[in-house]
């Protein structure tokens, strides 16, 4: 049916989608450290790592995973 990525080039290769794993957990780590940490003095901690989380998972699910696993079944 139609395409759901518009990135066409990042699912034809495992060290891309490698990269772009190891790219967005550290953005998430990094934020986990940053909001927890005892200079930050943010009180909504809780609320960035879970924003970082969910911006982790829209944009990953969106470059790594297989184009069959998109697809809507035909028929």
């Amino acid at each position: 049916m139609g395409e759901y990525n518009n990135l066409d080039g990042v699912n034809d290769s495992v060290i891309t989608e490698l990269l772009v794993e190891i790219v967005l957990t550290f953005i998430f780590v990094l934020v986990v450290f940053g909001s927890t940490s005892e200079n930050s003095g943010a009180i909504n901690g809780g609320l960035y790592i879970g924003l970082a989380l969910t911006m982790v998972h829209i944009v990953g699910i969106n470059l790594t995973v297989p184009r069959s696993t998109l697809q809507s079944p035909s028929g």
